[in-house]
This record gives C-alpha cells, sequence and structure tokens, in this order.
C-alpha cells in the first residue's frame, strides 16, 4: 500500500534536485512513490534523477515538454497511486518527519487536507521579513479543531496574506479527485487558484504548527524572476477564473469579504506590473483581457460587491490600460458603468458628506476655498484633475502675511469676493475651531451657500 505520493516537478535543477530527493528518502514513512516530472530540462537535472532511481525502486521519472509547474503537477496527479498526495517543489527540503504525521492527520481526522508552515534558508534579511506570513503558529489558530476551507480562510487570512502554494498543504487523494483539481497550465501563480478553489470546497481541514517545509530562496527561482509577461498572464487569468469561483458559491457577498480582498489584490498587482509588458505582449493578452472586462459588465455579483477600494483598484487597471488605446471599446463599456455606480454611491467616497457637497464642487458659478493652509491645499491638489475651472481661487480673512498664489490659485481676501455672495460656493477649508466664527462671518457678508470641511474626514475622502 502506498500511503504518499511525493510529486516534484523538475526543471534545470542540477544544482539542488539531490538533496531535494535526500530529504524525501530519508522520511520517517516509507510506504511512498516518488515521481519526479522532468519539465524539458536541459542541463543535467534528468542524469542525476536517473542515477537515483538505480537505487530506489521506488522513484517514478516522467518526461515531458516544458509546459511549466503546473502541467508537470497535473502529469504527476494522473499516475499517482498513493492515499495521499503532496507536491514538493525540486529545490525545497522536508523534514524528515513530514509525510508520516501528516498522513496520520488527515488519517485520523478523515481531513480533505492539513496545512503546515514553512522557513526560508539562503535568504536575506528582507527575505525573513517579506515571508514572515510562512509561520501561522500565533494567529490564533486552534490546532485541535476541524474546519472548513472556507471558514478557516475568513477567520486566518482576513488581514494577513494567505499561504497560497501547493507545498503548503498535504492531499487526501479522494478530495482532489472528487472536485476535479487541476493547476494552470503555461504560466507562472499557478497555485493562486488551486489554492482557492481548495477553500472553497475544502469541507474538513486542519492546521499543524510545524515548520515542515524549507524553502530555498535562489537567483533564477520563479520567486526570485523578473517580472513579466507570463507573471501578468497568470494573474489575470486567476481574476478571471477566482471571480468565476466566487460568484457560484453560495455564501453572501459579505461572508466572502476575506476571499475578495485576495482577489482584489490581484486587480492591483495587475495595474503595477501591466507596464512591464511590451505591445506584442499585451496584443496577446487580449482575449484574456476582454473576457475579464465582459464578465465584470454584465455580472451582477461584480456590482454586488463593488465598494470603494475595489472601484480605485479597477480604476487603476483601466486606466494603465487605456495609457496604450489597448481594448478600448471594453475598457470605455466598463469604465462608463463605474463612473454611473461611483455617481450613484458617491457617499462611500466622500467620508460620509452628503451628495450636495460633489454637486456644490460641480458650480459653473464659482468655488471658493476659504483658507489657504493644509486643509485648503489638499482640497486643491484634489482638484487638479477635475471642476478645475469651476474655482475661483482661495479666500483669507488677513492678507498681510498670505502669499498670492498658492498651489496655481490666487489668493483673495474675502472682502475682495463679495460679487459671487449669491451664486458661489464656499468651502471652508481651515481647522474646526474656526468654522462658526467664519460661516457667522461669511453669513453677515451676504454668502448663502457654505460648505465646512473637517480634515479627518477629507482624508478619507476621494472627490474626484
Amino acid at each position: 500500500m502506498i500511503k504518499t505520493s511525493v510529486i516534484i516537478p523538475m526543471y534545470n535543477i542540477e544544482d539542488y534536485i539531490g538533496e531535494t530527493l535526500e530529504s524525501v528518502f530519508l522520511q520517517t514513512q516509507k510506504e511512498i512513490e516518488i515521481i519526479v516530472v522532468d519539465d524539458g530540462s536541459t542541463d543535467g537535472s534528468l542524469e542525476i534523477v536517473k542515477n537515483y532511481q538505480k537505487e530506489h525502486d521506488n522513484l517514478i521519472i516522467v518526461c515531458q515538454e516544458n509546459k511549466k509547474l503546473g502541467a508537470a503537477r497535473n502529469a504527476g496527479m494522473d499516475i499517482a497511486k498513493g492515499e495521499c498526495i503532496y507536491f514538493l517543489d525540486a529545490d525545497d527540503l522536508i523534514e524528515k518527519n513530514t509525510l508520516e504525521v501528516l498522513y496520520d492527520k488527515v488519517k485520523k481526522n478523515n481531513l480533505d487536507f492539513v496545512t503546515f508552515d514553512a522557513a526560508i534558508f539562503d535568504g536575506t534579511a528582507k527575505d525573513e521579513e517579506n515571508y514572515k506570513f510562512y509561520d501561522r503558529s500565533q494567529i490564533g489558530i486552534n490546532v485541535n479543531n476541524v474546519y472548513k476551507g472556507f471558514d478557516f480562510w475568513n477567520q486566518f487570512y482576513g488581514d494577513r496574506s494567505p499561504m497560497v502554494t501547493a507545498w503548503s498543504s498535504y492531499f487526501n487523494r479522494d478530495f482532489l479527485e472528487r472536485y476535479a483539481f487541476r493547476f494552470q497550465e503555461n504560466l507562472f501563480h499557478e497555485d493562486t487558484e488551486f489554492t482557492i478553489k481548495l477553500y472553497l470546497k475544502a469541507e474538513r481541514m486542519m492546521y499543524v504548527p510545524n515548520k515542515f517545509y524549507k524553502r530555498r530562496m535562489r537567483q533564477g527561482s520563479i520567486v526570485k524572476s523578473k517580472i513579466g509577461f507570463y507573471h501578468v498572464k497568470g494573474i489575470l487569468i486567476n481574476i478571471k477564473l477566482i471571480f468565476s469561483y466566487l460568484k457560484e458559491d453560495n455564501h453572501s457577498p459579505n461572508e466572502k469579504k476575506a476571499f475578495l480582498r485576495h482577489w482584489e489584490m490581484l486587480i492591483r498587482k495587475a495595474a503595477v506590473i501591466w507596464i512591464s509588458l511590451r505591445g506584442e505582449e499585451r496584443e496577446e493578452l487580449d482575449v484574456i483581457i476582454n473576457d475579464i472586462l465582459k464578465e465584470l459588465t454584465e455580472e451582477d455579483f461584480f456590482w454586488e460587491i463593488l465598494h470603494k477600494q475595489l472601484y480605485q483598484d479597477i480604476k487603476e487597471l483601466l486606466n494603465k490600460i487605456l495609457q496604450d488605446n489597448y481594448s478600448t471599446e471594453k475598457v470605455h463599456v466598463l469604465d462608463k458603468k463605474l463612473d454611473n455606480w461611483y455617481d450613484n454611491n458617491i457617499e462611500f467616497f466622500q467620508g460620509g458628506y452628503p451628495r450636495s457637497y460633489l454637486e456644490a464642487l460641480k458650480n459653473k458659478d464659482g468655488v471658493i476655498l476659504y483658507g489657504a493652509g493644509k486643509i485648503g491645499r489638499y482640497m486643491a491638489d484634489q482638484f487638479q484633475l477635475k471642476y478645475w475651472e469651476n474655482i475661483i481661487g482661495f479666500a483669507v480673512s488677513d492678507m498681510s502675511s498670505q502669499e498670492e498664489t498658492v498651489r496655481g490659485l490666487h489668493v483673495y481676501s474675502i472682502e475682495d469676493l463679495l460679487e459671487y455672495r449669491e451664486k458661489a460656493n464656499v468651502f471652508i477649508t481651515t481647522t474646526p475651531k474656526f468654522h462658526d466664527e467664519i460661516i457667522k462671518n461669511l453669513k453677515e457678508k451676504g454668502f448663502q451657500n457654505i460648505y465646512p470641511i473637517e480634515w479627518e474626514k477629507l482624508l478619507e475622502s476621494i472627490w474626484i
């Protein structure tokens, strides 16, 4: 009986594959098969594994043309015979009791999978900081609890980076086959969609607070590789697939917040690295982009989950795409719908200010910013992109020590602006302790439309 199938995808890793295999051969669990899937290596990796195979009859080699990590893992799953499956990267290591402990945990508790922690080695201090989320022992997980995957994700990944890695979990093979789990092929970030689906489907899972996995930080690995086309392609495909999974899941949007937060992070990442692509690479992503935009535009689920941060993230991605006049039609359709949504939900963006404040900025008869200090300058900075033509300038009570212009706007004594008192809208951009005095003064001078601004609310607001 084979208890565990260890699947090791391999590509040009001759310096490390031997050490990785040794960590598996040393396992205290002996009822294992080791499936090395050579993904078209061009160095000496395959010969090294073949030499090991002469001494270990439980070592199986599968060779395929280069299709990347996901395809290699799938090829391993296709022939795996173990009761449980574990995915190990070809340059990393596992502690010698890893498989035995995890197998016993799965079998004794009838689990779909068990997840555990990791530690990095051969890294820098920055690496240690970036990957401290590999240790989940201090975030309150009850190691004796059996969780639903959905509940585990929502409870423990709300405010921290999730472990979206195949190697950080040990799987009951029946669970993987029941839902026909497969990795995306020919792209990076193949773990992400797989992991989201894993947590959405699992009925029984547990956590073991051991750092069983030892992850090597080496130059040339995927995690250290230069950001480029396959990274963006992988992220975009994940955006589309994860959206579909979350849409089909029967929990409420509010219950799916932690999953949605990770999905939104992928949108932000796509916006950031879009500029790294060349023109022909962007054109190659045209179908994926259009599929994503079409689904977001037409699906009610998107409008149910849309909120302030997601609106900003989507707009940022669309703006990056529009800079190159790329996928113009689809971008403009969604962009227009987002603008309509913004208009209908403006209170979300104004830190609690009512719609009347936004309408006041659109006043063609003039907008006056009363106060040229920190609050007034912040308001002016926001208006550089919209409603700028409506602003008459700054107004102050005392011109004796005041600059003539601030942020490109002329500064006036309030006495010089009396001609606007019936039509202009005055935004009071001073500290709140002066608001009552200024409002009284303005009313005495005949100004009728007055809108006080508070600094805290302003910082939370998006007015443009």
